[in-house]
């Protein structure tokens, strides 16, 4: 299994998300967890188009031979650690990554037929149990410096995301005003947060048993 999987979810490389998730990266590989970064934009990843084909079993998407979701999901499925970097476009996702979580369908379909969905007596069961299931992180960037609600609708679907993957948001590092990487560098408390923060979860995986 791979210990930690650091998913760069921002089109433009080398950008401010990229960097504050190398920052994270470092922390974990200075305290010796394996990981691994992959961006996204490497991927080819083609929208849902909402055809129910996922929706009875064995719950196959129709797209899964055309394109490269499903090499990501096995990637995702296979980490102790998930950390999604993005940045904010327009208070969501860029639309890449919001591609592949809508891929991400055919996981709900499959929970729904088992009944581990969306039920009411799932969100009471998954709560209950929130600390066996994978831990995740986010780290959110936007160009902005206000606004309530800047973060929320990502927030709420990545949480839907990860939840459809067996993972829980667990902490996130929501930052303003970064347009670019030399906003954030000129943070030294912000870089050395993150830096330290990724070393924090090296430790406390290596505490936890395998999942």
């Amino acid at each position: 299994m791979t210990q930690a999987l650091v998913l760069l979810c921002s089109p433009r490389k080398k950008g401010v998300s990229d960097t504050a998730a190398q920052l994270f990266a470092q922390g974990l590989a200075e305290c010796g967890m394996p990981v691994r970064v992959l961006a996204l934009r490497d991927y080819a990843v083609t929208a849902c188009k909402g055809c129910g084909a996922c929706a009875p079993p064995p719950h196959h998407c129709i797209l899964a031979d055309t394109d490269e979701a499903e090499t990501l999901f096995t990637a995702l499925g296979a980490a102790k650690l998930l950390l999604l970097a993005s940045p904010i476009y327009f208070y969501h996702l860029p639309a890449h990554f919001k591609a592949l979580i809508d891929r991400s369908q055919r996981f709900w379909m499959q929970q729904q037929a088992c009944g581990t969905g969306t039920s009411k007596k799932w969100q009471i069961q998954n709560a209950r149990h929130k600390g066996h299931a994978r831990p995740a992180l986010a780290i959110l960037t936007a160009g902005r410096t206000s606004g309530t609600q800047l973060f929320k609708g990502a927030l709420l679907s990545l949480n839907y995301f990860l939840a459809s993957l067996g993972a829980t948001l667990h902490e996130t590092r929501q930052l303003r005003g970064l347009e670019t990487v030399e906003d954030l560098t000129a943070r030294p408390a912000v870089t050395a947060d993150l830096y330290a923060w990724g070393k924090d979860w090296a430790s406390l995986c290596r505490a936890c048993p395998p999942c």
